[in-house]
C-alpha cells in the first residue's frame, strides 16, 4: 500500500504471442512476441481468487483492445516481462 495515497496498486503482466502479428524482430524481421503490463491502483486489497479473475478479465480486455485473440495474450510473471520487456 502506499504511503503516499492509501492506496494499492495491483499490475498484471503479459506477453503477446508472436502468431498475434503485433512484433517484429528487429534483426529477423520475423513476427517477435510483445510484451505489456496493466497497471490498477484501488483503496481496497484484491482477495486471492479474486486475482486471478481480473487477470482473465484485463486479458479480456487487452485482446479486445489490441484486436487479437484472448489465446494470444499470456499471463507472464514480472520476472519474466522484465526479462523481455524493452523499456
Amino acid at each position: 500500500m502506499s504511503e503516499k495515497t492509501n492506496q494499492y496498486k495491483t499490475t498484471w503482466y503479459f506477453e503477446v504471442v508472436a502468431e498475434a502479428g503485433l512484433g517484429i524482430d528487429n534483426d529477423t524481421g520475423e513476427p517477435a512476441p510483445v510484451y505489456t503490463k496493466f497497471s490498477m491502483d484501488h483503496k481496497v486489497p484484491i482477495e486471492p481468487e479474486r486475482y486471478e479473475e481480473m487477470n482473465i478479465d484485463v486479458a479480456a480486455y487487452l485482446a479486445e483492445t489490441l484486436n487479437v485473440p484472448v489465446e494470444h495474450i499470456k499471463s507472464i510473471t514480472e520476472a519474466e516481462y522484465n526479462e523481455n520487456a524493452d523499456e
